[in-house]
């Protein structure tokens, strides 16, 4: 159930509609139209999906919010729940200026909101999650904001990063008794790891579209609750609510996989499976390209026949001039790759083959025919590129490694 409340309204009216059970989580959103109710409605749907309850989900939504204006109804944080009862997570969606100095905003002040709405999280709920949603920058074409407020979109994207990493280690060292804080790296993943997709923006190039905003919700669940979202049993002949949901707003399983594994782009390298160096150079598989997307999900599956697809990616183009070449490894499904020595490397070298190679990232994809007779066996795939890595000082740069299990 979701209790949704825009702008200023009677703490009595909330409670009316905020409900409660024990195994219930009450989760609070505060945010402004980047994420808008749509994100929200999504959450408890993606939550029961997962095999849990329904939260309760009470949120604060109200276009151009900001930390101010979060501040100001502190109380949806205090007397909105029954007595006894704390929060699970409160989710703070701050202002996309307030990072800035525009418009009489400045980030110092971003920082004292977010520690003063921290505090008044933790006074009413010790062991609440205080999580960030890291409000990225407009699409890069934007010709509304580029160059006129922000030179580019990735200065735009750095003053977000750097203000919500700020407060991450400061609300963390002003609470040491009480979880850190999180954040939901929603910018970063736009960027990084999307590449500033049109379809993730409506036509303005600032307001997120259907998709982006689902990935919000993705975002959110994330860091409340942790893990691959790729491992999410989702299943779209089934009819659950987040299935009907998703198919209702145009969703379908493949979009859907891109979708979660951008999010799981998000963990951190110690919480993927099979990390690469983190640069700005990834790679996306895809099965029969001409039903589906590629994505970047750590497991698939193929049969015999099937095209496997291969499309190593830089989302921000650091290493498209680069040479890159893609190696191959077929074991036993059963197989896990030893530490070779080689940083983010999990191939063995000694067993590890091209499966391609190109001068540059222009030609796209690399495609083969899954051969008969591999059944039981697994493709491991990793891909490298001459650019330097920026992120771990290795002299290359290294995607994550995938796994292809043959059916």
């Amino acid at each position: 159930m979701r209790s949704s409340i825009r702008g200023t309204a009677a703490v009595s009216a909330l409670l009316a509609l905020a409900t409660s059970a024990a195994a219930q989580d009450d989760i609070l959103v505060f945010g402004n139209s980047i994420v808008d109710d749509f994100a929200a409605d999504y959450l408890p749907d993606i939550v029961v999906q997962s095999g849990r309850p329904a939260p309760n989900l009470v949120t604060f939504i109200v276009g151009d919010g900001d930390t101010a204006d979060f501040l100001l109804n502190q109380s949806l944080i205090t007397s909105s729940l029954p007595a006894g009862e704390t929060w699970e997570a409160v989710v703070v969606q701050g202002g996309t200026y307030e990072i800035s100095t525009l418009f009489g905003f400045h980030p110092a002040l971003f920082n004292a909101n977010m520690i003063e709405l921290a505090e008044i999280v933790f006074t009413h709920s010790p062991q609440a999650l205080f999580i960030g949603h890291e409000t990225g920058a407009d699409h890069p074409t934007s010709t509304a904001v580029y160059p006129s407020r922000f030179p580019d979109a990735e200065t735009w994207l750095g003053l977000a990063q750097v203000a919500y990493e700020n407060a991450r280690v400061n609300v963390t060292a002003a609470f040491p008794s009480n979880p850190p804080m999180r954040v939901a790296k929603q910018g970063t993943i736009f960027a990084n790891t999307a590449g500033y997709p049109f379809g993730l923006f409506e036509g303005d190039l600032h307001e997120h579209s259907r998709n982006g905003e689902i990935l919000d919700a993705l975002l959110w669940y994330q860091s409340i609750y942790g893990g691959q979202l790729c491992d999410l049993d989702v299943d779209f002949s089934s009819s659950t609510p987040l299935v009907n949901r998703l198919v209702s707003d145009g969703v379908n399983a493949a979009l859907w996989k891109r979708l979660v594994s951008f999010a799981d782009r998000a963990l951190e390298a110690s919480q993927r499976p099979y990390p690469g160096t983190d640069d700005d150079f990834q790679l996306r598989v895809a099965v029969n390209t001409g039903v589906g997307l590629s994505h970047l999900c750590t497991e698939s599956t193929a049969m015999a026949g099937d095209t496997l697809r291969l499309q190593p990616f830089s989302p921000l183009g650091a290493a498209d001039a680069q040479p890159v070449g893609v190696y191959v490894q077929i074991e036993p499904s059963s197989y896990m790759p030893a530490t070779m020595g080689v940083p983010a490397w999990h191939l063995d070298p000694a067993r590890q083959r091209l499966y391609g190679s190109a001068g540059d990232l222009s030609g796209g994809s690399m495609d083969s025919v899954v051969p008969a007779g591999l059944s039981g066996l697994s493709y491991w795939v990793q891909g490298v590129s001459r650019t330097p890595s920026g992120a771990s000082g290795f002299i290359w740069a290294l995607s994550d490694a995938k796994v292809v299990e043959i059916l």
